[in-house]
């Protein structure tokens, strides 16, 4: 039997993000805006280029999370301490153990003296002791992430982009949209998106 290829092992190129599947199913995030969900990926992406280890520090320049081009740092500030103050659910690849982790950890965002146009930035050794284990992602395209207006489409393509997604019952996915508690999601609403996801599976 083959053996199984962790994801922090596999090195992610160009604008192609390689998430895995226990940062794409969380829960507990329903507050998040659209910029902060694009931003989960963008950090993800880069730190995982740099290498995922526990404990580390990583760095991005800040242009990289400018998620609108109509907005600067002062939408990145606000972004950032967003994900600092969240607190999401995430399973294990079992499925079964259940942790609870800010979405990002340490940082120097708000440090003075921080080196102009970038960002040095961690994430908690309790999320990395999950992930370090994932042997299950979706290939995330940065150019089609950034195209999305809605945080609910950004939840919905990252979905997707696993296989498991497909697995997943109707009500089930509601739950991991974290739409349930705005508005009733009827298939009317999935069937709207339908042609943009046939666009997306192109690139596949």
């Amino acid at each position: 039997m083959a053996k199984s290829t962790l994801v922090i092992n596999i090195r992610p190129r160009g604008d192609e993000a390689v998430k895995p599947t226990e940062l794409i199913q969380v829960t507990g995030h329903h507050a998040l805006g659209l910029a902060a969900r694009r931003m989960i990926t963008l950090l993800w992406h880069s730190a995982h280029k740099q290498g995922i280890e526990e404990n580390k520090d990583y760095t991005i320049p800040l242009p990289d999370l400018r998620t609108d081009r109509h907005h600067g740092s002062d939408q990145i500030k606000e972004t950032i301490k967003t994900l600092m103050t969240t607190l999401i659910e995430v399973r294990d690849h079992t499925g079964n153990a259940e942790t609870t982790v800010q979405v990002l950890g340490g940082n120097d965002m708000f440090k003075k003296g921080r080196k102009e146009g970038l960002l040095t930035y961690s994430f908690d050794k309790r999320l990395i002791w999950i992930l370090k284990d994932s042997e299950i992602w979706g290939k995330i395209s940065l150019p089609i992430l950034m195209a999305f207006s809605t945080k609910y489409a950004v939840s919905l393509y990252e979905n997707i982009a696993h296989v498991q997604f497909f697995e997943h019952h109707f009500d089930q996915a509601a739950y991991l949209l974290a739409a349930t508690h705005l508005f009733p999601v009827s298939m009317h609403y999935f069937e709207s998106l339908d042609y943009h996801i046939q666009l997306l599976s192109l690139y596949y």
